[in-house]
Protein backbone atom coordinates (compact mmCIF):
# COMPACT_ATOMS: atom_id res chain seq x y z
CA UNK A 1 0.00 0.00 0.00
CA UNK A 2 1.25 3.48 -0.85
CA UNK A 3 1.84 5.90 2.01
CA UNK A 4 -0.79 8.37 0.76
CA UNK A 5 -3.44 5.62 0.57
CA UNK A 6 -2.49 4.34 4.01
CA UNK A 7 -2.77 7.84 5.45
CA UNK A 8 -6.28 8.22 4.03
CA UNK A 9 -7.32 4.86 5.47
CA UNK A 10 -5.94 5.64 8.95
CA UNK A 11 -7.55 9.08 9.02
CA UNK A 12 -10.91 7.66 7.97
CA UNK A 13 -10.75 5.07 10.76
CA UNK A 14 -9.62 7.69 13.29
CA UNK A 15 -12.56 9.93 12.49
CA UNK A 16 -15.02 7.05 12.79
CA UNK A 17 -13.47 6.00 16.10
CA UNK A 18 -14.11 9.43 17.62
CA UNK A 19 -10.67 11.07 17.49
CA UNK A 20 -11.05 14.84 17.25
CA UNK A 21 -7.66 15.52 15.66
CA UNK A 22 -4.82 13.25 14.64
CA UNK A 23 -1.46 12.95 12.93
CA UNK A 24 0.82 10.52 11.12
CA UNK A 25 4.59 10.87 11.39
CA UNK A 26 6.50 8.68 8.90
CA UNK A 27 10.23 8.18 8.50
CA UNK A 28 12.43 5.93 6.43
CA UNK A 29 16.14 5.71 5.94
CA UNK A 30 19.11 3.81 4.66
CA UNK A 31 22.43 3.56 6.52
CA UNK A 32 25.73 2.18 5.21
CA UNK A 33 28.90 1.65 7.23
CA UNK A 34 32.09 -0.26 6.52
CA UNK A 35 34.86 -0.51 9.16
CA UNK A 36 38.25 -1.95 8.34
CA UNK A 37 40.77 -3.55 10.69
CA UNK A 38 44.03 -5.15 9.55
CA UNK A 39 42.91 -4.98 5.94
CA UNK A 40 39.66 -6.84 6.53
CA UNK A 41 36.06 -5.70 6.93
CA UNK A 42 35.37 -6.00 10.67
CA UNK A 43 31.94 -4.35 10.58
CA UNK A 44 29.49 -3.94 7.72
CA UNK A 45 26.03 -2.44 7.71
CA UNK A 46 23.73 -1.67 4.81
CA UNK A 47 20.31 -1.41 6.40
CA UNK A 48 16.99 0.07 5.38
CA UNK A 49 14.36 1.04 7.91
CA UNK A 50 10.89 2.58 7.86
CA UNK A 51 8.02 3.13 10.23
CA UNK A 52 5.36 5.53 11.33
CA UNK A 53 3.56 6.70 14.42
CA UNK A 54 -0.04 7.76 14.91
CA UNK A 55 -0.97 10.41 17.46
CA UNK A 56 -4.55 11.42 18.15
CA UNK A 57 -6.74 13.18 20.72
CA UNK A 58 -9.59 11.08 22.12
CA UNK A 59 -11.87 12.18 24.98
CA UNK A 60 -9.51 15.01 25.87
CA UNK A 61 -6.39 12.82 26.05
CA UNK A 62 -3.64 11.99 23.55
CA UNK A 63 -2.98 8.42 22.50
CA UNK A 64 0.10 7.13 20.68
CA UNK A 65 0.79 4.06 18.55
CA UNK A 66 3.33 3.03 15.95
CA UNK A 67 4.01 0.37 13.33
CA UNK A 68 6.62 -0.68 10.80
CA UNK A 69 3.93 -2.05 8.49
CA UNK A 70 1.70 -0.24 6.02
CA UNK A 71 -1.43 -2.29 5.38
CA UNK A 72 -5.08 -2.52 6.43
CA UNK A 73 -4.32 -4.55 9.57
CA UNK A 74 -1.73 -2.00 10.66
CA UNK A 75 -4.25 0.81 10.21
CA UNK A 76 -6.71 -0.94 12.51
CA UNK A 77 -3.97 -1.66 15.06
CA UNK A 78 -2.85 1.99 15.14
CA UNK A 79 -6.33 3.28 15.92
CA UNK A 80 -7.15 0.71 18.59
CA UNK A 81 -3.77 1.06 20.32
CA UNK A 82 -3.93 4.85 20.39
CA UNK A 83 -7.51 4.74 21.68
CA UNK A 84 -6.52 2.37 24.49
CA UNK A 85 -3.52 4.51 25.38
CA UNK A 86 -5.57 7.70 25.55
CA UNK A 87 -7.94 6.05 28.02
CA UNK A 88 -5.23 5.49 30.64
CA UNK A 89 -2.91 8.47 30.17
CA UNK A 90 -2.85 11.20 32.84
CA UNK A 91 -0.99 13.93 30.93
CA UNK A 92 -2.60 16.94 29.27
CA UNK A 93 -3.90 16.74 25.72
CA UNK A 94 -1.30 17.55 23.09
CA UNK A 95 -1.67 20.02 20.24
CA UNK A 96 -1.96 18.72 16.70
CA UNK A 97 -0.40 21.65 14.87
CA UNK A 98 -2.25 23.22 11.95
CA UNK A 99 0.90 24.60 10.33
CA UNK A 100 3.10 27.68 10.20
CA UNK A 101 2.55 30.64 7.92
CA UNK A 102 5.82 30.11 6.06
CA UNK A 103 8.38 27.32 5.71
CA UNK A 104 11.92 27.33 4.37
CA UNK A 105 11.96 25.76 0.93
CA UNK A 106 14.90 23.46 0.29
CA UNK A 107 16.10 22.67 -3.21
CA UNK A 108 16.46 19.02 -4.18
CA UNK A 109 20.16 18.24 -4.32
CA UNK A 110 21.72 15.83 -6.77
CA UNK A 111 23.92 13.54 -4.74
CA UNK A 112 26.65 11.51 -6.42
CA UNK A 113 26.51 7.86 -5.45
CA UNK A 114 29.41 5.53 -4.71
CA UNK A 115 29.21 1.73 -4.94
CA UNK A 116 29.66 -0.20 -1.69
CA UNK A 117 32.80 -1.92 -2.99
CA UNK A 118 34.43 1.45 -3.66
CA UNK A 119 33.59 2.72 -0.17
CA UNK A 120 35.13 -0.40 1.35
CA UNK A 121 38.25 0.03 -0.78
CA UNK A 122 38.62 3.66 0.32
CA UNK A 123 38.46 2.58 3.95
CA UNK A 124 41.20 0.02 3.28
CA UNK A 125 43.34 2.65 1.55
CA UNK A 126 42.85 4.94 4.55
CA UNK A 127 44.10 2.30 6.97
CA UNK A 128 47.09 1.43 4.78
CA UNK A 129 48.02 5.09 4.34
CA UNK A 130 47.95 5.64 8.11
CA UNK A 131 50.34 2.75 8.72
CA UNK A 132 52.62 3.91 5.91
CA UNK A 133 52.78 7.54 6.97
CA UNK A 134 54.90 7.05 10.09
CA UNK A 135 56.73 4.03 11.57
CA UNK A 136 55.47 5.03 15.03
CA UNK A 137 51.89 4.15 14.08
CA UNK A 138 51.40 0.74 15.66
CA UNK A 139 47.64 0.39 15.36
CA UNK A 140 44.76 1.83 13.34
CA UNK A 141 41.75 0.78 15.44
CA UNK A 142 39.19 2.55 13.28
CA UNK A 143 39.09 3.21 9.54
CA UNK A 144 35.51 3.67 8.44
CA UNK A 145 33.44 4.99 5.55
CA UNK A 146 29.69 5.46 5.78
CA UNK A 147 26.68 7.35 4.56
CA UNK A 148 23.02 7.69 5.43
CA UNK A 149 19.87 8.94 3.75
CA UNK A 150 16.54 9.69 5.30
CA UNK A 151 13.16 11.25 4.76
CA UNK A 152 10.33 12.40 7.00
CA UNK A 153 6.65 13.03 6.24
CA UNK A 154 4.04 14.58 8.53
CA UNK A 155 0.30 14.55 7.80
CA UNK A 156 -2.48 15.63 10.11
CA UNK A 157 -6.22 16.21 10.21
CA UNK A 158 -5.73 19.99 10.09
CA UNK A 159 -4.41 19.68 6.55
CA UNK A 160 -0.69 19.70 7.28
CA UNK A 161 1.38 17.90 4.66
CA UNK A 162 5.16 18.27 5.05
CA UNK A 163 8.19 16.31 3.91
CA UNK A 164 11.97 16.66 3.96
CA UNK A 165 14.98 14.60 2.97
CA UNK A 166 18.50 14.44 4.32
CA UNK A 167 21.74 12.78 3.36
CA UNK A 168 25.29 12.68 4.68
CA UNK A 169 28.53 10.98 3.73
CA UNK A 170 31.37 10.58 6.21
CA UNK A 171 34.66 8.87 6.90
CA UNK A 172 36.92 8.74 9.92
CA UNK A 173 40.24 7.22 10.89
CA UNK A 174 42.00 6.78 14.25
CA UNK A 175 45.74 6.22 14.40
CA UNK A 176 47.68 5.10 17.50
CA UNK A 177 51.31 6.16 17.79
CA UNK A 178 53.82 4.64 20.19
CA UNK A 179 57.29 5.81 21.23
CA UNK A 180 59.35 5.29 24.39
CA UNK A 181 56.51 3.39 26.10
CA UNK A 182 54.12 6.29 25.44
CA UNK A 183 50.94 5.79 23.41
CA UNK A 184 48.91 8.57 21.79
CA UNK A 185 45.79 8.50 19.63
CA UNK A 186 44.99 10.90 16.80
CA UNK A 187 41.96 11.07 14.55
CA UNK A 188 40.29 13.06 11.83
CA UNK A 189 36.96 13.04 10.05
CA UNK A 190 35.46 13.88 6.66
CA UNK A 191 31.82 14.87 6.23
CA UNK A 192 29.81 16.05 3.25
CA UNK A 193 26.55 15.70 1.38
CA UNK A 194 28.32 13.02 -0.67
CA UNK A 195 31.91 11.85 -1.16
CA UNK A 196 32.87 14.64 -3.54
CA UNK A 197 36.24 15.97 -2.38
CA UNK A 198 36.93 13.04 -0.05
CA UNK A 199 40.69 12.38 0.12
CA UNK A 200 41.20 9.16 2.03
CA UNK A 201 45.01 9.43 2.00
CA UNK A 202 44.94 13.04 3.14
CA UNK A 203 42.55 12.17 5.96
CA UNK A 204 44.83 9.38 7.16
CA UNK A 205 47.84 11.71 7.13
CA UNK A 206 46.00 14.25 9.28
CA UNK A 207 45.06 11.57 11.81
CA UNK A 208 48.66 10.40 11.98
CA UNK A 209 49.91 13.96 12.45
CA UNK A 210 47.41 14.48 15.27
CA UNK A 211 48.76 11.36 16.99
CA UNK A 212 52.52 11.81 16.63
CA UNK A 213 52.46 15.48 17.62
CA UNK A 214 51.35 14.37 21.11
CA UNK A 215 54.29 12.02 21.60
CA UNK A 216 56.71 13.22 24.22
CA UNK A 217 53.92 14.81 26.25
CA UNK A 218 54.92 16.01 29.70
CA UNK A 219 53.13 16.66 32.97
CA UNK A 220 51.93 20.14 33.89
CA UNK A 221 51.94 21.83 37.28
CA UNK A 222 48.63 22.25 39.08
CA UNK A 223 47.33 25.80 39.02
CA UNK A 224 45.14 28.31 37.20
CA UNK A 225 45.98 28.83 33.54
CA UNK A 226 44.60 30.88 30.67
CA UNK A 227 43.01 28.29 28.34
CA UNK A 228 41.97 28.04 24.72
CA UNK A 229 39.61 25.22 23.78
CA UNK A 230 40.09 23.93 20.23
CA UNK A 231 36.98 24.34 18.05
CA UNK A 232 36.11 20.59 18.10
CA UNK A 233 36.38 20.50 21.90
CA UNK A 234 34.40 23.73 22.31
CA UNK A 235 31.63 22.26 20.12
CA UNK A 236 31.49 19.19 22.40
CA UNK A 237 31.09 21.39 25.50
CA UNK A 238 28.32 23.39 23.82
CA UNK A 239 26.54 20.12 23.01
CA UNK A 240 26.81 18.80 26.59
CA UNK A 241 25.26 21.96 28.06
CA UNK A 242 22.71 22.66 25.30
CA UNK A 243 19.91 21.30 27.52
CA UNK A 244 20.12 24.25 29.93
CA UNK A 245 18.51 26.34 27.18
CA UNK A 246 15.49 24.02 26.78
CA UNK A 247 12.31 25.56 28.14
CA UNK A 248 11.11 22.18 29.44
CA UNK A 249 14.27 21.89 31.58
CA UNK A 250 13.90 25.46 32.84
CA UNK A 251 10.29 24.71 33.79
CA UNK A 252 11.33 21.58 35.70
CA UNK A 253 14.15 23.36 37.53
CA UNK A 254 16.87 21.50 35.61
CA UNK A 255 18.52 24.72 34.46
CA UNK A 256 19.80 27.81 36.27
CA UNK A 257 18.53 30.10 33.52
CA UNK A 258 14.98 30.46 34.83
CA UNK A 259 13.77 34.07 34.75
CA UNK A 260 16.89 35.32 32.99
CA UNK A 261 15.49 36.21 29.55
CA UNK A 262 16.81 39.65 28.66
CA UNK A 263 19.63 39.43 31.20
CA UNK A 264 23.36 39.36 30.54
CA UNK A 265 24.62 35.82 31.12
CA UNK A 266 27.74 35.70 28.92
CA UNK A 267 30.62 37.75 27.55
CA UNK A 268 29.75 40.67 25.26
CA UNK A 269 31.55 38.91 22.39
CA UNK A 270 29.62 35.65 22.82
CA UNK A 271 26.64 34.88 20.56
CA UNK A 272 25.03 31.44 20.57
CA UNK A 273 22.68 30.54 17.73
CA UNK A 274 20.15 27.91 16.76
CA UNK A 275 19.72 27.96 12.98
CA UNK A 276 17.53 25.98 10.61
CA UNK A 277 20.09 26.60 7.88
CA UNK A 278 23.81 27.30 8.22
CA UNK A 279 26.30 27.28 5.35
CA UNK A 280 28.99 25.34 7.22
CA UNK A 281 26.67 22.66 8.60
CA UNK A 282 25.38 19.62 6.75
CA UNK A 283 22.04 19.82 8.54
CA UNK A 284 19.10 21.65 6.94
CA UNK A 285 15.88 21.58 8.93
CA UNK A 286 12.82 23.41 7.56
CA UNK A 287 10.44 22.12 10.27
CA UNK A 288 10.47 20.11 13.49
CA UNK A 289 8.72 16.83 14.33
CA UNK A 290 5.53 18.68 15.28
CA UNK A 291 5.33 20.47 11.93
CA UNK A 292 6.40 23.86 13.31
CA UNK A 293 8.56 25.91 10.96
CA UNK A 294 12.23 26.08 11.99
CA UNK A 295 14.06 29.38 11.65
CA UNK A 296 17.37 31.08 12.43
CA UNK A 297 17.55 32.65 15.88
CA UNK A 298 20.04 33.84 18.48
CA UNK A 299 19.68 32.16 21.86
CA UNK A 300 22.35 34.43 23.37
CA UNK A 301 23.17 37.64 21.51
CA UNK A 302 26.23 39.63 22.59
CA UNK A 303 25.95 38.05 26.02
CA UNK A 304 22.18 38.62 26.48
CA UNK A 305 19.86 35.62 26.84
CA UNK A 306 17.27 36.11 24.09
CA UNK A 307 15.11 32.98 24.26
CA UNK A 308 14.70 29.43 25.47
CA UNK A 309 14.11 26.61 22.99
CA UNK A 310 10.46 25.52 22.93
CA UNK A 311 8.31 22.71 21.61
CA UNK A 312 4.52 23.11 21.52
CA UNK A 313 3.93 21.73 25.02
CA UNK A 314 6.59 23.81 26.79
CA UNK A 315 5.50 26.89 24.84
CA UNK A 316 1.92 26.47 26.00
CA UNK A 317 3.10 26.34 29.61
CA UNK A 318 4.85 29.71 29.19
CA UNK A 319 1.99 31.15 27.12
CA UNK A 320 4.26 31.68 24.13
CA UNK A 321 4.94 30.05 20.75
CA UNK A 322 7.15 27.15 19.78
CA UNK A 323 10.60 27.98 18.44
CA UNK A 324 10.50 24.93 16.15
CA UNK A 325 12.54 22.73 18.49
CA UNK A 326 10.10 19.86 19.13
CA UNK A 327 11.69 16.62 17.92
CA UNK A 328 11.27 12.87 18.10
CA UNK A 329 14.28 10.63 18.58
CA UNK A 330 12.55 8.23 16.17
CA UNK A 331 9.03 7.55 14.99
CA UNK A 332 8.57 5.44 18.16
CA UNK A 333 9.53 8.30 20.50
CA UNK A 334 7.48 11.08 22.07
CA UNK A 335 8.28 14.69 21.25
CA UNK A 336 10.90 16.37 23.43
CA UNK A 337 13.23 19.30 22.77
CA UNK A 338 16.32 19.26 20.56
CA UNK A 339 18.57 21.74 18.81
CA UNK A 340 18.79 22.58 15.13
CA UNK A 341 22.27 23.88 14.20
CA UNK A 342 23.42 25.07 17.61
CA UNK A 343 26.64 27.04 17.37
CA UNK A 344 28.79 29.89 18.59
CA UNK A 345 29.20 32.76 16.13
CA UNK A 346 32.80 32.92 14.86
CA UNK A 347 34.99 35.92 15.49
CA UNK A 348 37.32 37.69 13.07
CA UNK A 349 40.55 36.43 14.66
CA UNK A 350 42.57 33.47 13.42
CA UNK A 351 43.46 30.77 15.90
CA UNK A 352 47.13 31.81 15.66
CA UNK A 353 46.15 35.36 16.57
CA UNK A 354 44.10 34.00 19.48
CA UNK A 355 47.21 32.17 20.74
CA UNK A 356 49.21 35.40 20.46
CA UNK A 357 46.54 37.22 22.44
CA UNK A 358 46.72 34.63 25.23
CA UNK A 359 50.57 34.74 25.18
CA UNK A 360 51.10 32.00 27.79
CA UNK A 361 48.68 29.27 28.82
CA UNK A 362 47.25 25.93 27.71
CA UNK A 363 45.67 24.88 24.42
CA UNK A 364 43.21 22.02 25.01
CA UNK A 365 42.60 19.72 22.04
CA UNK A 366 41.16 16.69 23.80
CA UNK A 367 38.59 16.05 26.52
CA UNK A 368 37.42 12.77 28.05
CA UNK A 369 34.45 11.95 30.28
CA UNK A 370 32.18 14.58 28.79
CA UNK A 371 29.12 12.96 30.33
CA UNK A 372 30.41 11.48 33.57
CA UNK A 373 32.49 14.57 34.33
CA UNK A 374 29.81 17.20 33.73
CA UNK A 375 26.73 18.29 35.64
CA UNK A 376 24.13 19.57 33.19
CA UNK A 377 22.15 21.35 35.93
CA UNK A 378 24.82 23.12 38.01
CA UNK A 379 27.14 23.64 35.04
CA UNK A 380 30.12 22.19 36.90
CA UNK A 381 32.68 20.13 34.99
CA UNK A 382 35.88 18.24 35.78
CA UNK A 383 37.35 16.60 32.71
CA UNK A 384 40.52 14.76 31.76
CA UNK A 385 42.30 16.64 29.01
CA UNK A 386 45.11 16.59 26.46
CA UNK A 387 46.76 19.64 25.01
CA UNK A 388 49.80 21.86 24.66
CA UNK A 389 51.67 24.44 26.66
CA UNK A 390 51.57 27.82 24.92
CA UNK A 391 54.56 30.11 25.40
CA UNK A 392 54.98 33.53 23.85
CA UNK A 393 51.84 33.09 21.78
CA UNK A 394 53.06 29.86 20.15
CA UNK A 395 52.30 26.21 20.82
CA UNK A 396 55.37 24.86 22.61
CA UNK A 397 55.12 21.22 23.72
CA UNK A 398 52.40 18.59 24.43
CA UNK A 399 51.13 17.88 27.93
CA UNK A 400 49.14 14.98 29.37
CA UNK A 401 47.43 13.58 32.47
CA UNK A 402 45.78 16.79 33.54
CA UNK A 403 42.25 17.80 34.44
CA UNK A 404 40.39 21.00 33.63
CA UNK A 405 37.65 22.04 36.05
CA UNK A 406 35.19 24.88 36.11
CA UNK A 407 31.58 25.88 35.53
CA UNK A 408 29.93 26.37 32.15
CA UNK A 409 27.82 29.33 33.29
CA UNK A 410 30.99 31.09 34.47
CA UNK A 411 33.02 29.98 31.47
CA UNK A 412 30.77 31.74 28.94
CA UNK A 413 30.89 34.90 31.06
CA UNK A 414 34.68 34.93 30.98
CA UNK A 415 35.34 34.39 27.26
CA UNK A 416 38.19 36.64 26.14
CA UNK A 417 38.44 35.80 22.45
CA UNK A 418 36.77 33.84 19.64
CA UNK A 419 38.52 32.55 16.53
CA UNK A 420 37.15 32.47 13.00
CA UNK A 421 37.49 28.67 12.55
CA UNK A 422 33.88 27.56 12.99
CA UNK A 423 33.63 23.75 13.10
CA UNK A 424 30.46 21.64 13.00
CA UNK A 425 30.23 18.10 14.30
CA UNK A 426 28.23 15.43 12.48
CA UNK A 427 24.44 15.78 12.79
CA UNK A 428 22.99 13.68 15.61
CA UNK A 429 19.72 13.01 17.37
CA UNK A 430 20.11 16.02 19.66
CA UNK A 431 21.07 18.43 16.90
CA UNK A 432 24.21 19.57 15.12
CA UNK A 433 26.73 21.46 17.25
CA UNK A 434 29.46 23.87 16.27
CA UNK A 435 31.98 26.32 17.62
CA UNK A 436 35.18 28.12 16.73
CA UNK A 437 38.15 27.92 19.10
CA UNK A 438 37.41 29.80 22.33
CA UNK A 439 39.80 31.66 24.64
CA UNK A 440 37.94 31.13 27.91
CA UNK A 441 40.16 32.96 30.38
CA UNK A 442 41.62 31.21 33.42
CA UNK A 443 40.65 27.62 34.23
CA UNK A 444 41.66 25.37 37.11
CA UNK A 445 44.14 22.72 35.97
CA UNK A 446 45.19 19.71 38.02
CA UNK A 447 48.38 18.20 36.67
CA UNK A 448 50.83 15.47 37.45
CA UNK A 449 53.36 17.80 39.06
Amino acid sequence: MELADFKDLVFEKAKRAGFTDYEIYYEKGNAFLAKIYNGEVKEFKNAKSAGLSFRGNYNGKTGYSYTAKIDADAAEFLIESAKSGAAVIDEEKETIYAGSEKYIQLEDEKVSEMPAAEKIEKAKVMEKAAYGEDARIKQVPHAAVGNSEGEIHIFNSAGLNLSRKSNIAYAYVYAQAEENSQTKMGWDIFAGKDFTGFDEVGLAKKAVKNAVVMLGARDVKTGKYPVIFENKIAADLIAVYSGIFFAENVQKGFSLLGGKIGEKIASDIFTLNDYALCDKSLSQIPFDSEGVAAYNKAVIKNGILETYLYNLKSAARDNTVSTGNGFKGSYKSPVTTACLNFFVSPGETTEDELLEKMVDGIYVNGLAGLHSGTNAVSGDFSLKADGFIVQGGKISYPIEQFTVAGNFYELIKNIKGIADNLFFDLPGGGGTFGSPSLYVGEVKVSGGE
